[in-house]
């Protein structure tokens, strides 16, 4: 009976294994899936850094510069609270939300 068990174990081991991802790919290494029909709904934009040197964003858990692309989309111009990415032939612009800028306007206060 117990070498029964072993044997099940051992054969059922190969199927448990396919599942795991490789810990050592990076994460920038996951094939890019064509842009097709992209909509504003498809990007997260969570942050941006901007400074006289360095313009950075984060969308989908990124972090991109200007020129980078984005699931197969282009990041044109990155702004202190906004940026514009460019795909399938058409810009759109991406804004932070209101709290995540932690800015407040004149007319604000």
């Amino acid at each position: 009976m117990f070498r029964a068990l072993i044997m099940v174990t051992v054969c059922c081991l190969p199927l448990a294994a396919e599942e795991l991802s490789d810990p050592m790919r990076p994460w920038d290494a996951a094939p890019q899936a064509t842009v097709g029909a992209t909509t504003k709904q498809q990007f997260r934009l969570t942050a941006i850094l901007y400074s006289q040197d360095r313009r950075v964003a984060i969308v989908n858990g990124r972090t991109v510069g200007e020129g980078d692309r984005v699931h197969g989309a282009y990041v044109r111009k990155i702004n202190r609270r906004s940026l514009v990415i460019e795909a399938d032939g058409s810009a759109f612009r991406l804004a932070l939300p209101q709290a995540a800028t932690g800015i407040r306007h004149r007319s604000e206060r």
